[in-house]
């Protein structure tokens, strides 16, 4: 019985997307430090520092209705992204027949796919659309989270919110193409059989399929959590002016909440568009855990890193500006990556 609470709890579990969290928060400091112009140097621990004082000396903040219901969903927050993590297939090695996924063997050109394979601690055919369900809540939270604060107008958290979910939708779309590739909903089942279609078919796979999609991908994400908090310079004029709850434990579960969620994303694009926690060499004995394991974290921080550089470099857009770049310049890229991936299936075909 200690197998399946220590895969939940530890690994591939919670603590293990913790600790990936806090890594890609002191990775994003350091790397606008130096990409941002400022004659100080930038402390590396910023986050865990700031954290601790919100803990011993935060805001006092007064008991009502609003504050207790805003904790509540500052809890849910950070659970959302914990629990989605579960769904991410990291490094567990399991039998696919043990799992509930029908139709196993490919759908094109005879192509059969494995018994076996890395799974999600959860996993089931659909689970690809649970987890973005669950991005979609997160983004609902938010506002919420937002309304709750007294600092805050309804109009304010309004356009906040849309400006963080707006960039779900070329994500959303851009996913799709993966999905008809290999007409599966099951997050496990794409991490395995993508790769396995795109070796078997490089012109379709490193002209069509991936190069569009990763690059949507990773300004969506870019975009999405471009949040002013910590991980930019001058942050405390930012929090005291723009905060979006109490200066104490809430935003530290704010802050949190926002670097797992993040981490989760990069989990889903690794998965889906950069081969997940495989590598292209055979690795048996007890040293497969620790290579595939170290491969993911590696693969995700990639990803951390390339997009934390994006968000450094751009000037920061204004609101009307970030809406026109997600539905003027990425949706229709995403549906472009649909249609030319679509096309060659069916005019072409898959090996």
């Amino acid at each position: 019985m200690l197998g399946p609470w220590f895969e939940i709890v530890i690994f591939p579990g919670f603590v293990f997307i913790v600790i990936l969290a806090i890594l890609s928060e002191q990775i994003n400091s350091r790397l606008n430090s130096r990409f941002y112009f400022k004659t100080e140097k930038t402390p590396m621990f910023i986050p865990i520092v700031e954290n601790f004082k919100f803990y011993i000396k935060g805001e006092e903040e007064s008991i009502s209705r609003n504050s207790i219901l805003q904790g509540i969903i500052l809890v849910f927050m950070v659970a959302l992204p914990l629990f989605a993590s579960l769904l991410l297939p990291i490094n567990l090695w399991r039998s696919f027949e043990n799992l509930q996924i029908p139709n196993r063997i490919g759908v094109y050109g005879g192509y059969a796919g494995t018994n076996e394979g890395i799974v999600g601690v959860i996993t089931f055919e659909g689970d690809l659309l649970l987890l973005f369900a669950i991005i979609l809540f997160f983004g609902f939270l938010t506002f919420l989270s937002q309304y709750l604060n007294k600092h805050h107008f309804t109009r304010d958290s309004l356009t906040k919110t849309f400006t963080f979910m707006i960039f779900d939708i070329p994500l959303l779309f851009v996913l799709i193409s993966p999905i008809i590739t290999k007409r599966s909903l099951s997050l496990t089942i794409l991490a395995e059989d993508i790769r396995r279609i795109v070796s078997a078919n490089l012109t379709f796979g490193l002209v069509l399929l991936l190069p569009l999609a990763i690059v949507i991908s990773l300004f969506c994400l870019a975009l999405k959590f471009d949040q002013p908090y910590y991980d930019r310079i001058n942050t405390d004029s930012i929090i005291r002016s723009n905060a979006p709850t109490p200066k104490n434990w809430k935003l530290n579960f704010w802050n949190l909440s926002m670097r797992l969620m993040e981490v989760v994303i990069a989990g889903l694009i690794v998965s889906v568009f950069l081969g997940g926690s495989y590598l292209p060499i055979p690795i048996h004995g007890n040293y497969q855990i620790l290579a595939n394991t170290t491969n993911f974290i590696f693969k995700c921080l990639a990803v951390l890193m390339i997009t934390t550089i994006i968000r450094a470099l751009r000037p920061r857009m204004k609101v009307n500006q970030t809406f026109n770049f997600a539905l003027k310049i990425l949706t229709p890229l995403s549906f472009l990556s649909i249609l030319l991936t679509g096309g060659y299936i069916g005019l072409v075909g898959l090996n």
